[in-house]
């Protein structure tokens, strides 16, 4: 996965952290702390709201939160919810 994305995008991917649910982010800010990037993506749901700001604040880098995004820059296809498909339209979302 790493090579077709880094071939593809232009970047490396330094470290992965997996977060199931709030009492796991005490491990994760000690597990970035051992990595090195420039860049920080987020898909960690409601985690990301607390993880981003403190990568910024205590690194000084930049934290996306790409939520279900990262699913696409994964697969290279558009990733959405069936609500999304039947609610708003595959169309419709296209063109905003």
């Amino acid at each position: 996965m790493e090579e077709g994305l880094q071939k593809r995008l232009g970047f490396t991917i330094t470290g992965t952290i997996l977060i199931d649910q709030f009492e796991d982010i005490p491990r994760v800010k000690k597990e970035i702390a051992g990595c090195d990037f420039d860049l920080c993506l987020l898909a960690a749901g409601t985690n990301a709201l607390i993880l981003a700001p403190y990568i910024a604040q205590t690194y000084g880098k930049v934290a996306f939160d790409l939520g279900q995004g990262m699913a696409s820059i994964v697969t290279g296809e558009i990733e959405i919810d069936i609500w999304m498909k039947k609610i708003i339209g595959m169309d419709k979302l296209m063109n905003m």
